[in-house]
């Protein structure tokens, strides 16, 4: 894979469709945290498995460029 620069990076996170696309996630975020908050406690399992998809998301909203960087390092 192609390194990434910043310039690149910031073009993306500035795009119309990430955007969309990161509004999703941050919506999906809060119907877990709801539904969480109206039935945690019924269904470990279920609870568990909400939170741990809710972290997948919050870890994709949160990726900056030094961790891009660090994947063109490795590469």
């Amino acid at each position: 894979m192609e390194p990434v620069n910043k310039q690149e990076f910031l073009d993306w996170r500035e795009n119309a469709v990430t955007s969309k696309v990161m509004m999703e996630i941050n919506q999906r975020v809060a119907m877990i945290r709801n539904a969480l908050e109206s039935q945690a406690g019924e269904d470990h399992l279920r609870d568990r498995f909400l939170a741990g998809q809710a972290r997948a998301y919050r870890n994709i909203l949160e990726i900056e460029f030094d961790d891009v960087a660090e994947s063109n390092e490795s590469a």
